[in-house]
């Protein structure tokens, strides 16, 4: 299999890394920053391309890894070209964007997958499989903590897209989609939230880097997401409260995945387990697994699990919340 990778920044090199060892060939990088695409010419042998029609052809895909305001036009090209899109997370910035790429998607009949790989990884995958299992029970509340030095705090991170003044979108848009993805992984839906966020970089208008949200959930249960970018300390944490126990992943880093911890009504105490899963972009299992997925379901014809609907779901609460920390006060998600 072969694809075209659009977006030679940070995040294309673990998923080069994963592609090769997939075995799909590289045909093409083609970046606005030709030195970027260059250096990454280097490094995995393929050609630097200069628009997307040079490779189209020979491809049966795109990974599509440009910020996130800049791939509607991509989609639309690949799409009537009949190739598979794989795309990361968030979908798109704005919900008109995002429901374009799933119309394009759809009515070219090709495959959509948004890659929120942190669903993929061990130690969520373990709260998960406690609740499908039924060692919970019902959830009656859940939460994700996550704090540390992201970009734009003690030189996190630079250079970035995200401190772009013509291409940011913050934090809530950005990285707490992952955040919004796990919970929605458990919570089903999310129906109100109740949201303040907060910027602490002036130069950077629009760039909000902390925020504190309540939701309730279609089924009645509440949760919350706190989460900063300007912590000199790191923290993770995400846990589910059900009727029947309780558990937790935690580590020390924005995403750590340290150590798995339940309590179900059956347990005298706590069971914890080592996960030991330290997160980093020069190579992560996380990212083998979602372009894994993404080929079995091209190759089989099967739907991806985080499909683009996820990706405009996510992204939908994320629109909610800066709503709803703007008018200040709680806010329905449409």
């Amino acid at each position: 299999m072969k694809t075209v990778i659009i977006g030679a920044g940070g995040i294309a090199h673990p998923h080069a890394k994963s592609l090769i060892k997939l075995g799909v060939q590289i045909a093409g990088v083609l970046d606005v920053n030709e030195k970027n695409a260059r250096a990454f010419s280097g490094l995995y042998g393929c050609p630097v391309i200069h628009d997307l029609d040079e490779a189209l052809g020979e491809v049966d895909m795109i990974h599509l890894l440009t910020p996130p305001s800049q791939r509607l036009g991509y989609v639309r090209k690949a799409a009537e070209a009949g190739k598979h899109i794989f795309i990361e997370k968030p979908i798109a910035i704005t919900i008109s964007d995002a429901e374009k790429i799933i119309a394009s998607a759809r009515d070219n009949k090709v495959k959509l997958m948004v890659n929120y790989n942190h669903r993929f990884r061990d130690g969520f995958l373990m709260l998960k499989e406690a609740f499908d299992n039924g060692l919970l029970g019902e959830v009656v509340s859940l939460y994700s903590q996550r704090f540390g030095a992201g970009h734009g705090f003690l030189r996190a991170f630079e250079p970035s897209w995200r401190t772009d003044k013509n291409l940011l979108c913050g934090m809530c848009i950005e990285s707490i989609s992952h955040d919004i993805d796990m919970l929605l992984q458990i919570a089903g839906s999310i129906d109100t939230v109740s949201a303040v966020v907060s910027e602490t970089i002036a130069a950077l208008p629009g760039f909000d880097n902390n925020v504190s949200v309540s939701f309730r959930t279609a089924k009645g249960a509440v949760g919350s997401i706190h989460a900063s970018w300007t912590s000199h300390l790191g923290h993770s944490e995400r846990g589910v409260i059900g009727t029947k126990g309780s558990a937790v992943i935690s580590g020390n880093d924005l995403f750590s995945f340290e150590e798995f911890t339940i309590r179900t009504e059956d347990m005298p105490y706590p069971r914890v387990t080592k996960v030991n899963e330290l997160f980093s972009l020069i190579e992560d299992h996380s990212y083998d697994r979602t372009n894994k997925h993404f080929m079995d379901c091209v190759i089989n014809d099967t739907q991806p699990g985080a499909s683009g609907e996820d990706g405009l779901r996510a992204l939908k609460i994320s629109h909610a919340i800066l709503e709803s920390s703007r008018l200040g006060k709680a806010v329905k998600v449409i």
